[in-house]
């Protein structure tokens, strides 16, 4: 994700969950924006991480000390 399409991206959640454009959203409106926007990117390779280590074998260690 570039520059100006991460800027794009926190615009929209602005418009979409406040209703202000990113000139008009206060700080945390802002942030808020910007980590929705983060986890849009990311949300599908943590999903597909998930699902591989649920795949994978576990071993458990219990000690009895």
């Amino acid at each position: 994700m570039n520059k100006e399409a991460l800027k794009n991206s926190i615009n929209k959640y602005c418009k979409v969950k406040y209703g202000k454009s990113l000139g008009e959203a206060k700080d945390y409106e802002i942030f808020n924006a910007l980590s929705l926007a983060l986890l849009e990117e990311v949300v599908d390779d943590w999903s597909e991480t998930k699902a591989l280590y649920n795949q994978e074998k576990k071993a458990y260690y219990l000690s009895a000390e």
